[in-house]
């Protein structure tokens, strides 16, 4: 079976630009994750957690390009050819950028924005099915029904990052990328992304997080990877996940 996340020393850099020297942000990163794992990454302020992230995205666009090693994501390579299998991978990946809070609605309440979400990845469901499946994505991210009708502007910070949580999870990702959702937020954002991750995880997809949040981390059962300066620095188990208990 084809891991979801495959890197094998991967090197991420900045190609030299008017103002600009070219630079190496990343290097020697080796990971590798199946259908129904996750990873923490962890460290400071330029250590290369956003830029890779925003490199697994599969987004185009991106400063940042790969030059060394090697790596894939959903069987897409980040590099060289493929790009029609980028493309097919991305519509399968989440990707929850840092502080997205300003753009996840554009001109839209939010009802209208996260139905639209669910029919672009479920154009067979019909209006009620939309309408219900609309309701599962606010439960899941802690929103309460009166947030429906409302734009982003009328939206607290941490309301609005729960609503760009919610959009990614309308598409049923198989690759969820989270980049410091909570950061700045208030504190009651913490479980909403905890219980996110692991309904995610249960159904079978994979999660990448990028923290410093010791309360988020702690309440996962998720691997740290710690990056500093832009090298994997250490690398830390996740807690075992606790035995179901066993009916008689």
């Amino acid at each position: 079976m084809t891991a979801v996340l495959s890197l094998d020393d991967l090197s991420i850099g900045y190609p030299m630009r008017p103002g600009h020297a070219g630079h190496v942000a990343l290097s020697g990163v080796s990971a590798s994750l199946d259908a129904g794992e996750g990873l923490i990454l962890s460290g400071g302020a330029g250590s290369g957690k956003s830029t890779l992230a925003r490199i697994l995205s599969l987004r185009p666009g991106a400063p940042a390009r790969v030059v060394g090693g090697t790596g894939s994501v959903l069987g897409a390579p980040l590099r060289g050819f493929g790009h029609g299998a980028r493309k097919r991978a991305r519509a399968r990946i989440g990707y929850l950028p840092q502080r997205e809070q300003g753009a996840i609605l554009g001109m839209q309440t939010v009802a209208a924005g996260l139905a639209q979400r669910v029919r672009q990845h479920n154009p067979g469901l019909d209006d009620p099915a939309v309408g219900q499946r609309v309701a599962h994505l606010l439960d899941d991210a802690r929103l309460p029904l009166s947030v429906l009708d409302r734009f982003a502007n009328e939206l607290s910070s941490g309301q609005r990052q729960r609503v760009g949580l919610a959009l990614q999870l309308a598409g049923d990702p198989k690759f969820l990328i989270l980049d410091e959702p909570t950061a700045g937020l208030d504190p009651n954002v913490r479980p909403a992304i905890a219980e996110a991750i692991t309904r995610v995880q249960a159904a079978g997809g994979t999660v990448l997080l990028v923290s410093n949040e010791p309360d988020l981390c702690g309440s996962l059962t998720l691997p740290i990877l710690t990056l500093d300066r832009g090298t994997p620095v250490a690398y830390t188990e996740g807690a075992p996940r606790p035995a179901k208990p066993v009916s008689a």
